[in-house]
């Protein structure tokens, strides 16, 4: 059984190399491919890749500009019959791959959930508190908790390309460009609850750069619009979903502020 992993990148050479290691030197599974699609690096990234000199690694180029678009264009190259995306600025936690495997094998769940932790540019674990959240949501999962709050690591899904794409088709560039994942996994949980498990598949992390760390407002409008789209809410709770993602938008812009403040 195959597995297939997704990276996009883009002048990523600051973050790549550790995201490398842990998917060619730490994993002790080796029937995988490493798809990146890049956009059009000139810092080095595309030598770097090739440096490596690994037949795991094939390297396509896609301009789109947007990571949803790219994740996209690579799960149509996968040859893989797993298929699992990776930030090219976070990490794979050590011989991850041969426990999704295992879990493949012995359950019939077409997609498996893990966890992760968020991690700085030092590697050093941060914001605990959302972590301890997301955790407690995932062994409380609920379908409706789920369109409440995306407490979905991306980094630690797996699924079928049995599933997705070609039940589910692709993460959606048109309408929700910006948060198409969070709107793929309630697709998915709408047709069957995944197999969530304890184990830590990846660090995520959060700079200065990433779009997480500042707070999209589009991406927090997406966020919401997905909420009510799956969810059975009455017009009071819409309003609640709406200003949830404001409150979200504000606590971003303070922190990134006293963050330059410092």
């Amino acid at each position: 059984m195959k597995i297939s992993i997704i990276t996009p990148t883009l002048n990523s050479l600051i973050y790549l190399p550790k995201c490398a290691e842990s998917i060619i030197n730490k994993q002790d599974y080796t029937e995988f491919e490493w798809i990146i699609v890049d956009g059009g690096s000139k810092d080095g990234t595309i030598d770097f890749l090739k440096k490596i000199n690994s037949d795991k690694i094939k390297i396509f180029t896609e301009n789109s500009g947007h990571s949803t678009k790219a994740y996209n264009f690579g799960i149509s190259k996968a040859e893989g019959e797993i298929i699992g995306t990776l930030g090219s600025d976070d990490i794979y936690t050590p011989n991850i791959f041969s426990k999704v495997i295992s879990y493949f094998i012995n359950n019939k769940s077409n997609w498996i959930v893990g966890r992760n932790e968020i991690i700085d540019q030092n590697n050093n674990k941060i914001r605990q508190l959302v972590t301890n959240f997301k955790n407690n949501q995932l062994n409380n999962y609920s379908y409706k908790n789920l369109t409440l709050n995306n407490f979905f690591p991306m980094q630690s899904i797996f699924w079928k390309k049995e599933f997705m794409p070609k039940k589910l088709g692709y993460f959606d560039e048109k309408n929700f460009v910006d948060s198409s994942d969070y709107d793929m996994w309630l697709k998915m949980a709408k047709i069957e609850k995944p197999l969530i498990v304890k184990d830590i598949f990846s660090n995520f992390r959060v700079h200065k750069t990433n779009i997480t760390s500042k707070g999209s407002v589009k991406q927090m409008k997406q966020m919401a619009e997905i909420s009510i789209f799956y969810g059975e809410f009455s017009k009071i709770q819409k309003i609640f979903v709406h200003l949830k993602s404001f409150l979200i938008i504000l606590i971003y812009r303070f922190s990134n502020f006293f963050k330059k403040k410092n």
